[in-house]
């Protein structure tokens, strides 16, 4: 099969509907989700989670009013190795010296470049950021750059943002209780720390001259200061305390105060007599400046940090920061930091958001220890996300630290002006950190793998009904342990939907005598079940055969654990039982958060997904009312986002769904319902049955949008086939008072069939020739984007043009005539008929439309 090349940028999509008076107003970049992977001599099916890399691509765009999570005017491109070293300006053009590169150069007005790194030996020395015109639609260059066979990969330069929230009143306390609550004082008596340890801060830089930081701030002893000369040639002058890579010069002081506060956390001078103390007394602290004043700052800068962190010697790395991109150009960075034997710390973020649905990074990055936060009764944190891509909880609630000497706090506070308290995952990051940090003064020979089980196996418990990481770290229990091991239950065991018997796959080695394989009902289970043991070493394969035929459906975590003569470590992973279909309710009545059972429903809908037993379980909504955005002072801003096969039931029209709701999972049937914010679907075969669709503001909102996202380089049409949207069921609806009643992007073969279309502002809307027209080789393949089945709808002006737009916009529809004409002037085909054929198709329309609104059968009672 001949393959072909997918140019779709859902930026160019947006654009596309803005120039033509479309304004979106929900999130449409997404693609579905496939589950039903299988491990290898996997004795049943089992459903994987959620993909975080299309879970991005969602959160990419959530909400168009705010500012772009990548860098305008900037493009990172890694080239293959045979390009190495050949960039420069030729006729006033960047010249990298392939053909297609620099037509492609030309074409986007190439004119200037960097190189991440000008040492020849980094892993970055053939990255280059190139510099476009700010107004470029980026995604869509990147599309092109990705297409050439010279280019490894392409990519935005997004921004991360620190995970800071406000300060407030009352979470002021005067005294440093997270250190008590994680039994500092008694580790100290183990260790304090030592100063050859280097703990790299990469935030928004640090105040080296505080009074309790300075005599810890890491120095380059191989650096002559001032001489402006790069004595220790790591490629950076007189970088004698680090660097700022944000105005790119030796001084990385903190203009924000963020980057101290995390960084007198993990290494404020102890026993000094003045301040506050840090975990981590006596450790050097790498101050790297990454984001601006502001607390923004792009992945080239941050992987570029990254890399300098680790050839500079450090060991741990604290990154209180985060953003909702995924970059394979950070990812690398990151890798490489591990396989120097770099422990990399992150924070979870403050959306109080279920990161199994919506990861953050770079804490769901593999590689990286992941870091949730709780309070002073170890409880979540009401801010603090949750979910199984979590390690570890930490204090983060009212946490005293260092902050600039030009930073003033208000006199009731009560503090000197130089310290003040920050509450968010950013501030249980570095308490991590700077435990990792005594781990490795006391051994300094363990590697990340070893730390990351070290830290999973000296908790407290937490009271949490989310799951917050293994527990809260004690740094006593957890410098008490003295032996070398690696317990890890692979990853794509959390958060699997299981039935039957499951083969469990991990890594166990190390000074062990035998290890433990059990579960137990719950997030946090206070009895164990054991299933296998053994005095194996395992790495990378099966460690337990586990048979779920005689378990209650229910969430369970799996826990492994090694035994070492009077010590244990252990790693988890939450999975779930699913072996029958289940009914879970919900009712906006009910208080607090109760069981799902039909007498103690859940309150929100979001609630009930998450704890959903497992694949096709039933979410019965009763009657109501329901926003299901976060109502807290730290909002989840996404709404309902479905990532399991689930069936949605309303009792009727009267049950209310206020918030957008996002289909990211095959398989969804949604039914019974009045939505006032939309339904967006991003994967196939689901059901949309019975709804009443509209808009809270007439004609400010979109109906519902059917959508794929697609991010490879070459595709087959089989390939195309298996990644689209297509198959869903869309009948028995009233879509009306919207600004979009039905939005179809690049899918095909859905079924929309007995709806009634009423008084939207455009009915019905078409996008894929204006992007696929030039890439398909033959009308063979376009025919795939026409095989959406339309019968027996009612619309009550058909097409939604001869009232409202061509009145209202006439210039919007004369210049997409105007596209169509000039994409099928400049695409392959040579037949002129086949630009009516596209314009004339461009609604597709029922046989024969109903003159009268199609009546609806009652939908069934549960």
């Amino acid at each position: 099969m001949e393959k072909i090349s997918l140019k779709i940028s859902i930026i160019g999509i947006i654009t596309l509907m803005l120039t033509i008076g479309f304004n979106p107003l929900v999130p449409i970049n997404a693609m579905p989700i496939k589950l039903n992977k299988e491990i290898n001599n996997q004795v049943d099916e089992i459903d994987y989670p959620s993909s975080s890399d299309t879970l991005n691509k969602y959160l990419a765009s959530g909400n168009f009013g705010e500012e772009p999570n990548f860098v305008p005017g900037e493009i990172i491109i890694k080239f293959r190795d045979e390009i190495k070293n050949n960039a420069k300006i030729v006729n006033n053009c960047v010249s990298i010296g392939s053909k297609i590169t620099d037509k492609l150069n030309v074409k986007y007005n190439i004119k200037s470049f960097e190189k991440l790194s000008v040492k020849k030996d980094s892993i970055f020395s053939n990255v280059y950021k190139f510099i476009i015109p700010q107004k470029s639609d980026i995604l869509s260059i990147i599309d092109d750059y990705r297409n050439d066979p010279k280019v490894e990969y392409a990519e935005p330069n997004y921004i991360y943002h620190t995970f800071i929230l406000p300060n407030d009143p009352y979470f002021i306390n005067g005294s440093q209780w997270a250190l008590e609550k994680i039994d500092a004082p008694e580790a100290w008596n183990i260790e304090t720390g030592r100063s050859d340890i280097v703990i790299a801060v990469i935030d928004t830089g640090v105040d080296y001259n505080h009074p309790d930081l300075k005599e810890n701030i890491w120095a380059n002893d191989d650096e002559i200061p001032s001489n402006g000369v790069d004595d220790d040639n790591n490629g950076f002058v007189d970088d004698i305390r680090g660097w700022d890579f944000v105005n790119n010069d030796n001084d990385p002081i903190d203009d924000n105060g963020h980057g101290t506060h995390c960084a007198g956390i993990i290494g404020a001078i102890g026993n000094n007599s003045i301040g506050v103390a840090g975990v981590c007394w006596n450790c050097s602290i790498l101050p790297i400046k990454a984001l601006n004043s502001r607390g923004k700052g792009c992945i080239l800068c941050l992987a570029n940090n990254i890399v300098y962190a680790t050839d500079n010697g450090a060991d741990v790395i604290s990154m209180s920061i985060g953003g909702s991109s995924k970059s394979k150009l950070f990812e690398e960075a990151l890798d490489y930091a591990h396989s120097k034997g770099v422990t990399v710390v992150a924070a979870a973020g403050n959306d109080n958001t279920y990161l199994d649905f919506i990861p953050m990074y770079p804490a769901a990055y593999s590689n990286v220890i992941a870091v949730a936060a709780t309070d002073e009764n170890d409880e979540k944190a009401k801010f603090s996300n949750y979910g199984s891509l979590i390690d570890v909880a930490a204090p983060g609630v009212g946490i005293l630290s260092t902050m600039p000497t030009y930073h003033v706090t208000l006199n009731d506070k009560g503090y000197s002006h130089n310290y003040d308290t920050l509450s968010g995952t950013s501030m249980a990051c570095p308490h991590v950190a700077g435990l990792a940090g005594l781990i490795i003064s006391k051994k300094p020979d363990c590697n990340p793998d070893e730390i990351r089980t070290i830290l999973h196996s000296g908790i407290d418990n937490v009271f949490s009904d989310r799951y917050i990481g293994v527990g809260r770290i004690n740094a006593n229990k957890i410098l008490q342990k003295n032996n070398k091991v690696t317990a890890k239950i692979d990853g794509n065991f959390d958060d699997l939907i299981v039935n039957k018997t499951v083969i469990v796959k991990g890594t166990v080695k190390g000074d062990f005598s035998r290890y433990i394989v059990e579960y137990g009902k719950g997030y946090y289970p206070d009895n164990w079940t054991e299933i296998y043991n053994s005095t194996d070493t395992v790495e990378n394969d099966a460690i337990a055969l586990w048979n779920t035929r005689n378990c209650d459906e229910n969430i369970y975590t799996l826990r492994i654990k090694t035994i070492c003569e009077n010590e244990s470590y252990e790693d988890r992973a939450n999975m779930i039982v699913n072996n029958v279909q289940n009914t879970v309710y919900v009712d906006d009545d009910a208080v607090g958060f109760e069981d799902g059972t039909k007498d103690h429903p859940y309150q929100y809908i979001r609630y009930a997904i998450e704890y959903a037993v497992g694949t096709n379980d039933i979410i019965y909504v009763f009657s109501g009312e329901y926003k299901e955005k976060n109502p807290s002072t730290y909002p989840a801003c996404h709404g309902i986002i479905l990532g399991k096969k689930i069936n949605l039931l309303g009792e009727d029209k009267n049950s209310v769904i206020n918030d957008e709701i996002a289909l990211l999972c095959d398989k969804i049937k949604i039914s019974g319902f009045t939505f006032n914010a939309g339904i967006s679907i991003y994967s196939s075969y689901n059901e949309i049955v019975g709804n009443t669709i509209t808009a809270k503001i007439p004609h400010a909102g979109i109906g519902l949008i059917i959508g794929f996202y697609i991010d490879v380089e070459y595709v087959t049409i089989e390939t195309f086939y298996s990644q689209a949207t297509y198959g869903n069921i869309i009948t028995n609806n009233t879509i009306t008072k919207t600004l979009l009643g039905i939005g179809l992007f690049f899918t095909a073969e859905n079924k929309i069939y007995h709806n009634n279309f009423i008084d939207n502002f455009e009915q019905v809307r078409f996008v894929y020739f204006t992007f696929l027209l030039s890439d398909f080789p033959n009308i063979e393949h376009l025919s795939f984007s026409k095989k959406n089945i339309w019968n027996e709808n009612y619309w009550d002006d058909w097409i939604g043009l001869k009232c409202k737009i061509f009145q209202k916009f006439p210039k919007c529809l004369k210049g997409e005539i105007q596209r169509v004409l000039l994409f099928v002037k400049l695409s392959k085909f040579k037949e002129k008929q086949i630009g009516i054929k596209l314009l004339g198709s461009r609604y597709e329309f029922d046989w024969h439309p109903l003159s009268e609104p199609y009546v609806f059968e009652e939908m069934s009672k549960i």
